[in-house]
């Protein structure tokens, strides 16, 4: 008997022993779980506070490009950085955000979201955190400002004495009675203003180069007058390797279509009189080798079509000089993109459109002399 009641009495002892080591390895398990769930959460509010900081750097890049110093970033040997603190669904944490490349064609933004574990202050440097980074590289589109010159910009004085810049949405459509504040002008150099406000005007902002200077009053520009902070860079436009496969066509010199079929075409020149009328269907790119004063010519009332979806890209070896009906753009709202016209050849040539020009698209040529009056 006394042997059953100590047998029994071990067998209690050895379930008790089981229930509680196993309890303690579940309690145990339980805590682990709960320590991942608490990582995979906090890694996963790490990344969207790292996703907030690329949001602003991008918003930095599109909207506050030229001033960089005061506001909330600072200057690193790299380029420039902020921090903010956030709070997002109750969580506290906080995104370092690193911007380098500003002013090249390309830029790079690295953005770095902190969180920290339930009961941690949230701070990067300890080492109870969630850390997660994001890189974006961006390309820069050559076309930032309403007018953005290598040397300097001149608007008004006695040979041309309108002058007006200003902005709109082209989802929208140009509306000349609610003009956009984003007709933005900057150069490397000086900018001059003369004339009436009435006539001549800046709704944007006028930024001069480092070493510049503005002249002009300060009611001609809506927005500020202020130096760059990083000099603007404009890179070499490349003619397509395509081109070098496409025999010339000649020289264009009266009404004619080119349907856009063969997307690539070359010519000589393009030079027309009276009321011819050149329509081109987009997308299609056009080289123009003439490097003589006549490459693209158009006088009278003839005029440039431009129908159809894509852009008509035209890269232009030599003077430019738009005088007749201009370049009309078939699309209501007005897609400057939609023609593009760019200086090619390094060569130092003259751009000008004058008289009553219609004029809708971009011009891009770094090395030449752009004119435009009317």
């Amino acid at each position: 008997m006394n042997n059953s009641k100590g047998y029994l009495l071990a067998l209690t002892t050895i379930f008790i022993l089981f229930f509680v080591c196993f309890g303690a390895i579940a309690i145990s398990m339980s805590g682990l779980t709960n320590q991942s769930a608490e990582k995979t959460i906090a890694g996963a509010q790490a990344f969207w506070f790292a996703e907030a900081g690329i949001q602003k750097g991008i918003w930095k890049i599109n909207n506050d490009d030229a001033y960089w110093s005061g506001d909330d970033w600072m200057s690193i040997s790299s380029g420039y950085e902020t921090k903010d603190p956030l709070t997002v669904g109750g969580a506290d944490g906080n995104f370092e955000v690193e911007i380098t490349g500003v002013g090249d064609k390309f830029v790079t933004i690295r953005s770095y979201g902190y969180i920290p574990y339930v009961g941690d202050t949230p701070d990067k440097d300890t080492s109870n955190y969630a850390k997660r980074i994001i890189r974006a590289m961006l390309y820069r589109n050559a076309f930032n400002y309403g007018i953005q010159a290598k040397e300097s910009i001149r608007l008004g004085g006695s040979v041309v004495d309108f002058a007006k810049t200003d902005s709109y949405d082209s989802s929208i459509g140009y509306d000349p009675t609610n003009p956009g504040d984003d007709g933005d002008i900057a150069t490397n150099g000086d900018i001059t203003i003369n004339g009436d406000k009435s006539r001549v005007f800046v709704r944007g902002n006028a930024n001069y180069g480092i070493n510049g200077s503005y002249s002009g009053s300060e009611a001609q520009v809506s927005g500020d007058e202020l130096p760059l902070e990083a000099p603007l860079q404009f890179p070499e436009i490349i003619v397509p390797a395509e081109f070098s496969f496409v025999p010339s066509g000649g020289a264009i010199t009266g009404s004619t279509t080119i349907d856009g079929s063969a997307n690539f075409y070359v010519y000589s020149s393009i030079s027309l009189q009276e009321d011819a009328v050149l329509t081109i269907q987009g997308p299609a790119a056009i080289y123009l080798t003439d490097s003589g004063t006549s490459c693209l010519s158009l006088t009278g009332q003839s005029q440039i079509a431009v129908e159809g979806d894509g852009p008509v890209v035209i890269y232009a070896n030599g003077d430019v000089n738009l005088a007749g009906g201009g370049v009309t753009n078939d699309n209501p709202t007005h897609v400057a993109a939609n023609f593009q016209l760019y200086g090619v050849g390094g060569g130092d040539f003259n751009i000008s459109l004058t008289g009553n020009t219609d004029f809708c698209g971009v011009i891009y040529a770094p090395d030449s002399d752009i004119k435009i009056a009317g």
